[in-house]
């Protein structure tokens, strides 16, 4: 629906479910993580993360173009909504940016 969307159709609440279940799915995994390795275990993990959106790339840019926000916006301010969350909403791209930054260090 990206490439040849449907005139007069709003996909805001689509791309919105299919971003809150990445995010949903990383928590899950991460979670998972987190306790097979306390527990010295292998984790058994899903492919979220090998298939989530990547900042930057042509699917993201082009959700970009037509929502004014990428994916990975979307998905971060899931993820962390107490760091990125205000700032996605209403600042500047050079704000957003820096909350970003903020976020992939933590």
């Amino acid at each position: 629906c990206i490439d040849h969307p449907v005139s007069g159709v709003n996909y805001t609440p689509l791309f919105s479910t299919v971003w809150k279940t990445f995010a949903s799915q990383m928590k899950i995994d991460l979670a998972a993580l987190h306790t097979a390795t306390a527990e010295g275990k292998t984790p058994e993990l899903t492919f979220c993360f090998k298939y989530a959106p990547t900042e930057g790339h042509a699917d993201d840019k082009k959700v970009k173009a037509a929502l004014g926000r990428g994916s990975v916006d979307f998905i971060c301010q899931e993820l962390f909504p107490h760091v990125v969350g205000p700032v996605l909403r209403s600042k500047t791209p050079k704000q957003r940016s820096a909350a970003w930054k903020r976020v992939k260090s933590l």
